[in-house]
């Protein structure tokens, strides 16, 4: 997490069909918020949003990852859960692990 209490990442999803998005995003979890930063090229490299604003986490169809990312993994109770990148991999990765 930054120092203006905002824990930044970089999201990879994978659709059933094979279609891969890359994301940098922010989530900031005093205010329940997420902000797209820039999205991956195919080729490499990134592009910035178009529109890089905050907006309201809310557990949609569409955006349900955030809601999921916010809720169970990094601010349960509005507080960043982990301490470390090393400590939040980790907890993702055995969630993921009990999905399979």
């Amino acid at each position: 997490m930054g120092e203006d209490g905002v824990v930044r990442y970089t999201l990879v999803v994978r659709s059933g069909g094979g279609a891969t998005n890359v994301s940098f995003e922010g989530i900031r979890c005093a205010t329940q918020e997420q902000k797209l930063y820039a999205l991956g090229r195919p080729e490499g490299g990134w592009v910035r949003a178009r529109e890089s604003r905050w907006r309201r986490i809310e557990y949609r169809e569409l955006n349900r990852h955030h809601a999921v990312l916010y809720s169970e993994f990094l601010c349960p109770e509005r507080h960043v859960r982990m301490v470390t990148a090393k400590q939040m991999l980790e907890t993702l990765r055995r969630a993921s692990a009990g999905l399979r």
